[in-house]
This record gives structure tokens, sequence and C-alpha cells, in this order.
């Protein structure tokens, strides 16, 4: 905890006794609700198996789901986060990190470059708009999942040059929580740049999907048969944009109901 103080408070806290997480630990730890039903999706990308190994893991997979929503209904969904929340600099998480080589060759334990602008819903004035919660609602009835085992989306903005480098959706400390891990992520593109700003998958063969307005991309972050475990072929980023101006909302479906976790403040 003193020696490589960053990668331990990352991702293990409650081993160094971090004050803040053992509280939440505390409070929040304990018997989570039902599962939901998850959705039968046609997959549109695996990874190729490069050996006997790799055939005995699960492989990961996206769909593509085009035109979820009309060109109107993204304008609709911008306004949300124009008038409703306003946008702020967008922040990785916690314990979203890498290792990377330095320039002697030694892995040494970097946090994720992320440049890009947020507006994340997380106030009843963004919730309770018609087009956000038809969108949830609509997104619900496509997977069979709840809307309440969904977090409030994150809406992000893309400009010249910004992206999002290379991390996975699995946050470890998630599996403890009442609301337990985000077993997917959905995106929904609501406006494409001129060129530039792909979802890129390195390990499903270098898949770099470029959507236009209204398409939704679904991906797993953890195992089908253990849904608590991280997948971990399933790491992306958001490529730099070229020219133009990427606009999306992300949406997190977790394995249990999310809204009761945020009413009691463990999320």
């Amino acid at each position: 905890c003193n020696s490589n103080a960053r990668f331990m408070m990352a991702q293990c806290p409650l081993a160094c006794q971090s004050c803040k997480e053992s509280a939440t630990f505390s409070r929040c730890a304990g018997i989570q609700g039902s599962k939901p039903r998850v959705i039968n999706a046609r997959v549109i990308a695996k990874p190729k198996k490069a050996n006997v190994e790799a055939e005995e893991e699960e492989q990961g997979w996206v769909v593509s789901i085009s035109n979820f929503l009309t060109k109107k209904e993204c304008g609709e969904l911008m306004d949300v986060a124009n008038k409703k929340i306003g946008w702020q600099p967008s922040r990785a998480e916690q314990n979203q990190i890498s290792l990377v080589l330095n320039h002697e060759g030694k892995r040494t334990v970097d946090l994720i470059k992320r440049d890009s602008s947020s507006a994340i819903c997380k106030q009843e004035a963004c919730r309770s708009a018609p087009p956000y919660k038809r969108f949830l609602q609509k997104l619900s009835y496509a997977t069979g999942i709840p809307v309440s085992h969904m977090e409030g989306i994150e809406f992000v903005h893309y400009g010249y040059a910004q992206y999002y480098g290379v991390h996975h959706d699995y946050h470890i400390h998630d599996s403890w929580r009442p609301s337990g891990p985000r077993i997917m992520t959905v995106y929904l593109t609501l406006s494409s740049p001129t060129r530039g700003g792909a979802t890129g998958f390195p390990d499903l063969d270098w898949l770099f999907v470029d959507s236009t307005a209204g398409d939704l991309l679904i991906w797993p972050n953890v195992q089908s048969n253990e849904p608590t475990k991280k997948l971990s072929g399933m790491s992306h980023e958001a490529l730099p944009v070229v020219e133009g101006n990427k606009y999306g909302a992300y949406v997190w479906i977790h394995l249990y109901n999310f809204e009761e976790s945020e009413k009691r403040g463990c999320t």
C-alpha cells in the first residue's frame, strides 16, 4: 500500500483499510436481489481462437442494432444532456488502470487516458424527461432487463483529437455492492464525426465499429456462466476524432437492482 499506492488504492482499497471503501463495504455488502433475464442477441463479432487453451475460454461478442432510435429521438436526447444536465470534463474511473512498459521495459501502473466531455444524469430533472424515459424503456423491452438495473445515462462528447484509451467496464468492487457488476455495456450513437471516432475492440481481432446516429452497440463485461467474474476479452476504446464531433450515450446494465443500491448510497 505504500510502495505501490496508486495500484493498491485503485484495485484493493479494502486491503489498505481505505476509510471510504471500508465504510461503504460495511454499510452496503449483503444480500442482493434477483437477476434479470439476459438478451438473446445476434453475434456480429468474435475473436479468432488462436490455440487450444483459448478455445476453452469464453469468447466475447458485440451486437450492433441499426436505427434503434430515429434522428429526431437522438436530437431529443441531446436536448436532455444540454438543457437538463450540462457538460463537464470526463474522468476515468478510479480503478481503470493499465499496466504499461516504461522506457526501461519494465511494467508500470498508469491511469487510463481519457479526453472528452460528459453529462451524467443523476438528478430527477433529467431522469423524468420523456425522451430519457422512452429510450430506457425501449432498451428494457429490447433486452428483457428492467430499467431498475440500469445506471443513469452518461452522455459523452468527443471533439477533434479527443479519445478514451483502452479500458474495461468491469469494476472489481461492484462484485460486493448490492447492484453487482456491470454485466453489459450499451452505447448509443447520437451523432457521428466526419472522420475517426470509431469504437475499437483490440481483443476481437482489432474490430473497429463506425456508427451513425441512432445505432446501438451492446457487449458483455462478465462471463455468462459466472456473471460476477470479468470477461477478459472485452477491453475497448474510443478512437480519436479526426474531423467533426462525436456524441453518444452510455448505459451500463447491472446484475442486480441498481436503483435500490443507489438509494442506499451503495453505488
